[in-house]
């Protein structure tokens, strides 16, 4: 439709925000998982304890849609999760191979929604795949090598990452800005 798929920074930003007003833990944390780690929502729903690394304050996640292959990746989580993920875990009494979250995936598709609806995120990339989009794009914007992001995102091919990258608007002029820097002056 020629509609951005992703959330850009300042979209992004106010999710972050709108995830800190959620009252539940566990629900607050689930979403933030999405948020910071880029991951696909089955993904998240398939983390277990053992699966969140506090040495290496990472979440272990089993990549979707490797064809048959069985392939994990570890994504790098901020202290502020990794916290709350250890009080969940520890609250809860969750055992090592049990879910951290229970429900289902459109009743995690629901929390992202109700979540951009009060960041105030309305269209095609108000979703949890805008989500993840919104993570590549934000790499990129960082100057994160684009092989990182594909072992973040757990893509086989690089060209498959490329997809994600389809840059749009302010975002798009500000990478073109770069090039500018030195000629028009």
């Amino acid at each position: 439709t020629g509609q951005r798929k992703y959330v850009n920074a300042d979209e992004r930003r106010r999710f972050h925000l709108a995830t800190q007003q959620v009252e539940s833990l566990r629900d607050r944390a689930f979403l933030q998982t999405l948020l910071y780690s880029g991951c696909r929502i089955s993904e998240a729903l398939e983390i277990t304890p053992q699966r969140v690394d506090v040495s290496d304050k990472s979440m272990v996640f089993r990549t979707l849609k490797q064809h048959g292959a069985l392939r994990y990746r570890s994504v790098p989580i901020p202290d502020i999760l990794l916290k709350n993920l250890a009080k969940i875990i520890e609250e809860e009494g969750i055992g090592a191979g049990q879910p951290i979250w229970s429900f289902c995936r459109t009743s995690g598709w629901l929390r992202v929604k109700d979540c951009m609806a009060k960041a105030k995120i309305v269209g095609e990339m108000a979703t949890c795949k805008g989500l993840r989009h919104g993570m590549a794009i934000s790499c990129i914007q960082q100057k994160i090598d684009i092989f990182t992001v594909q072992l973040w995102l757990g893509h086989s091919k690089v060209s498959t990452t490329g997809i994600y990258l389809g840059f749009m608007g302010e975002d798009e002029r500000v990478l073109a800005r770069r090039t500018w820097n030195g000629l028009l002056r």
